[in-house]
């Protein structure tokens, strides 16, 4: 395995990321127990991809988020409750940091301008990737192969010799398919035996 830059993803790799909280505060007034929305039902909704792609801008996704869930607040509330879904990951932080100091590191992330701003004034580290490669920019999202490609130039690397990290396996067969090295994340101790196995 040569490997001479690291491609991370952000949410649930980087950062935890909670959903249930934000739609249940809004769209589940009886405090159903059974009530849950995830992340990945999220992330295959149209406004989202419409969002995250850059298709459509903050108040138009607003409206369509409105409309769909009968959500009752100001824009400018909305903005707010939409970037509270993140939580840190301490020890994804350090790893990173460690990761950093022997390969080059670049960002690809499926994401938005209200969460990407909200991320850097909360989370300064991710002010370390100094040309991130965000969906909301380049107008993809993964598992498009267009992302890989532009994460590998992001990073100065020949694609083949870039590894990937993503907790979403359908992400990861991107990758590959693309050309990439690609590990799943599932836990911070999985992905450091990963690397200790493959002398990383």
């Amino acid at each position: 395995m040569k490997i001479e830059a690291i491609i991370f993803d952000l949410g649930r790799v980087l950062v935890d990321v909670d959903f249930s909280g934000l739609f249940n505060k809004y769209t589940n007034p009886g405090n159903n127990p059974d009530f849950s929305f995830t992340l990945e039902q999220v992330m295959t909704e149209e406004w989202f991809i419409e969002h995250s792609s850059g298709k459509c801008n903050d108040e138009q996704f607003f409206q369509k988020v409105r409309e769909n869930y009968n959500i009752d607040v100001s824009l400018d509330e909305f903005k707010r409750e939409w970037a509270s879904i993140f939580k840190p990951m301490p020890e994804m932080e350090t790893f990173l940091k460690q990761t950093a100091k022997k390969y080059p590191v670049g960002l690809l992330s499926d994401t938005d301008a209200i969460h990407w701003n909200f991320l850097l004034k909360e989370y300064p580290f991710l002010k370390m990737f100094t040309n991130p490669i965000l969906s909301f920019e380049i107008g993809a999202m993964k598992p498009a192969e267009i992302c890989y490609l532009k994460a590998a130039d992001s990073v100065n690397t020949v694609i083949e010799n870039c590894l990937f990290i993503d907790d979403r396996q359908v992400n990861v067969d991107g990758a590959v398919k693309a050309g990439m090295q690609a590990v799943q994340f599932e836990s911070n101790e999985k992905l450091k035996d990963f690397f200790k196995m493959n002398n990383l």
